[in-house]
């Protein structure tokens, strides 16, 4: 199962999929591929910002009364120990969330364009019960369970809050003029081809 945890919002493309229409059916499907294929290098560089965005966060440790813990120091050696041996090493929850992401594009439906997301069934395979853990680092806390114990919780705080956001809007304005610039080179190649 995969959850969109935000779509990259494009200018409005359907006038040029209702354009695809005019055309014969296979003129249409490998025109429609080739706009796919453009859009899909676009999010390339969309699912690389966001990882590289995700695999330079800080995540630390929560105490109790809220400031953050230092967790190389006594006792929670151990905890860190641990978390770094459910997660698989000391930057694998980072490394889990940007594996966890991918893009996709849309030609059809209420929005058209580019769609990065996590892929909760992918986090879930790599870190078991952590299908949220992107939408959670997004906020800037994670919590989860320590050691599986469910009586017993844990925050760490992700740094810079906001990552996955923050990403995305710095990106919109050269991402949308990329897709209009897609959209205005097929739309002239659809009305050449319909002649």
């Amino acid at each position: 199962m995969s959850v969109s945890v935000h779509v990259v919002t494009t200018p409005d493309i359907r006038a040029l999929t209702e354009s695809l229409k005019e055309l014969s059916e296979g003129d249409g499907k490998v025109m429609k591929r080739a706009i796919s294929k453009a859009l899909m290098k676009i999010g390339d560089d969309v699912l690389a910002a966001e990882q590289a965005a995700i695999r330079g966060a800080t995540i630390k440790g929560i105490k109790a009364n809220g400031g953050v813990r230092n967790l190389r120091a006594g006792s929670r050696k151990r905890v860190n120990y641990g978390m770094q041996k459910a997660f698989g090493g000391r930057h694998a929850l980072r490394e889990s969330i940007a594996s966890s992401l991918e893009r996709r594009s849309r030609l059809s439906g209420h929005v058209q364009g580019i769609e990065v997301r996590s892929s909760t069934g992918k986090l879930d395979r790599l870190i078991p019960g952590g299908g949220k853990l992107a939408k959670m680092s997004n906020s800037g806390i994670i919590r989860h369970p320590v050691f599986g114990d469910r009586e017993n919780w844990a925050e760490q705080r992700v740094m810079p809050s906001g990552w996955w956001s923050r990403t995305v809007t710095e990106m919109k304005g050269p991402i949308r003029e990329r897709i209009q610039e897609v959209g205005y080179e097929f739309q002239k190649k659809i009305d050449q081809a319909a002649k």
